[in-house]
């Protein structure tokens, strides 16, 4: 759940790929909860590897992420999803699923694979769909949506995790105008 003033900040990070050195270098960064922050630069910048180690997907070459003031590096992945929800960029979703099995993957981070199923599981899944405009494509296969039907169903798998945080990377690419709005004013 929530708690008041919970943080997501970066202390002096540097960060990068083996051959290529750090992209960026003693980064420092806060972002609290309410807040909505914009990362603006260009191609190559390091916005996505920003992204990436934030989430916990990438490890800082130095300095350290922390979360409410717990080292990301401390915690698990299912710890970190209940904090921070992940939307990449041109994810391509697991094929093989419909639209509402996608969105159910997001509340793993709550129940666990095996564990039980709760009202408040199907309520946040529910919500999610409604939200992302997705509730007539529900039993679709993953694989038949266009691209921007399937960047609503990574949204809304997003949604259902029900984190404090949101690192969207280039969230509106795949999205007409109308659902751009709408993605807008949902977040």
């Amino acid at each position: 759940g929530m708690k008041p003033g919970e943080r997501l900040e970066a202390h002096r990070i540097s960060a990068g790929y083996g051959e290529v050195g750090p992209v960026f270098r003693r980064l420092s960064l806060e972002i609290r909860q309410g807040e909505t922050v914009a990362l603006l630069g260009s191609n190559g910048a390091g916005k996505t590897t920003l992204i990436r180690v934030l989430c916990g997907l990438l490890r800082p070459i130095e300095g350290k992420v922390s979360l409410s003031g717990r080292n990301l590096a401390s915690l698990s992945r299912k710890e970190i999803a209940r904090e921070a929800a992940l939307v990449p960029q041109g994810e391509a979703p697991a094929f093989a699923f419909t639209v509402e099995e996608l969105v159910k993957m997001g509340r793993y981070c709550h129940t666990g694979f095996w564990a039980g199923w709760s009202q408040k599981d199907e309520d946040a899944v529910e919500g999610a769909l409604k939200d992302a405009d997705l509730q007539h494509l529900r039993g679709r296969s993953a694989e038949r949506l266009s691209g921007g039907e399937r960047q609503r169903a990574v949204l809304a798998r997003a949604l259902a995790q029900s984190s404090t945080f949101f690192l969207m990377d280039e969230p509106s690419t795949h999205l007409d105008l109308h659902h751009v709005e709408d993605l807008v004013s949902l977040l």
